[in-house]
């Protein structure tokens, strides 16, 4: 058991929720925790008996990724997340609600799609035209999530080439 010394009183008459506590399954057993009882009752705001608890232990998954079936329990598995994708960005115009990038989708095919983002997600950077940014993607089930990542170093601005439309389009019949 964690208790934090500068909030928990041992002389304290009554345990509450909102006691800081961090239990754990070996002294939730433990026969030499005095006030188990009464912790747990209090936690559990029920007047039955503790060995009427039982913790699940996490581990012990069945193939559904479900824990077993623990009644009168308030069970949530969250599992980790998995980095899906990770995508070079080059900011090429942003507004009020939107962030326009330039996404590097596969490098050896030099394959590039401009994608727009809300523009909340990049509310704590410093926006400029041509800023470079790692998009990281993560999912697990039922939800996706994506970090932005403006650190030099992680982008490689080799990725953006700078492209000089002049020459580009020199010998178009746009421009003559």
């Amino acid at each position: 058991m964690k208790i934090d010394p500068d909030i928990y009183d041992p002389n304290q008459e009554d345990l509450s929720r909102d006691t800081l506590i961090s239990l754990v399954e070996k002294d939730f057993v433990s026969t030499s925790f005095a006030r188990r009882d009464e912790l747990i009752r209090s936690l559990f705001k029920t007047e039955s008996s503790v060995s009427e608890f039982n913790l699940a232990n996490l581990s012990e998954k069945t193939e559904t990724g479900a824990l077993g079936n623990i009644v009168g329990s308030d069970i949530v598995y969250i599992e980790g997340w998995k980095n899906i994708a990770n995508i070079s960005a080059r900011l090429i115009d942003f507004f009020d609600k939107v962030v326009v990038l330039e996404c590097l989708i596969d490098k050896d095919q030099s394959i590039y799609e401009e994608r727009e983002f809300t523009a909340t997600i990049f509310e704590d950077f410093e926006l400029a035209i041509g800023k470079i940014f790692l998009l990281r993607f993560f999912s697990r089930r039922k939800e996706i999530k994506m970090e932005v990542h403006d650190e030099p170093g992680l982008v490689s601005k080799d990725d953006f080439p700078e492209k000089d439309f002049r020459l580009l389009f020199k010998n178009s019949k746009l421009f003559k």
